[in-house]
């Protein structure tokens, strides 16, 4: 019985083992030839999907798809501005992206948008996107904080940021939430 039962066993690991498992998750600098096409689709795709829920604003007004493309289009640098894009891929599919600033002049990083593809949410990746932006924060020794603006009513999102040591510090324009952290 046992060795019936222990060659069972092996050969349900080694079929286990055979299967292709996907790749670890690895980050890759923004290349406008690769990357625009799947990130515009993702923008889109994070747009209609908070209209989808309900109480959720029905767009994302922070930052409309059209500014975005804007903002990755130019993302040209200053003295006082550096924008930067990282990009995290699986199998070399885009699974998420994020795009923020380094303002020197008050000394503090923007997250603009952080974008995961709805099969790779709750993974971790928005984690890992969130924190390398953060390390790059970190490397620079005029950057103290780091916020984010969030559509008012995106549970999701404040849930996200705060898990992670945003605290809410007020409004922008009188609708969307402010959320800072201390770096």
């Amino acid at each position: 019985k046992y060795r019936v039962f222990f060659f069972f066993l092996l050969n349900s690991i080694a079929i286990k083992s055979s299967e292709a498992l996907p790749s670890d998750p690895v980050f890759t600098s923004y290349n406008k030839a690769k990357h625009f096409t799947a990130l515009m689709d993702l923008c889109r795709q994070n747009s209609v999907a908070l209209g989808q829920h309900p109480g959720q604003p029905s767009a994302h007004s922070t930052i409309p798809c059209e500014e975005f493309k804007s903002k990755i289009e130019n993302l040209s640098n200053s003295k006082s501005v550096s924008k930067r894009i990282q990009v995290i891929e699986v199998d070399a599919e885009v699974q998420g992206f994020i795009l923020y600033g380094l303002f020197y002049n008050v000394e503090s990083g923007e997250i603009l948008d952080l974008c995961v593809i709805e099969d790779s949410r709750s993974q971790g990746i928005g984690s890992q996107l969130l924190n390398k932006a953060e390390q790059d924060y970190a490397s620079h020794s005029t950057i103290k904080k780091a916020f984010v603006v969030v559509v008012e009513g995106h549970e999701r999102a404040m849930n996200f940021y705060q898990k992670h040591g945003y605290r809410h510090q007020g409004k922008f324009l009188g609708k969307d939430l402010v959320l800072e952290k201390d770096l």
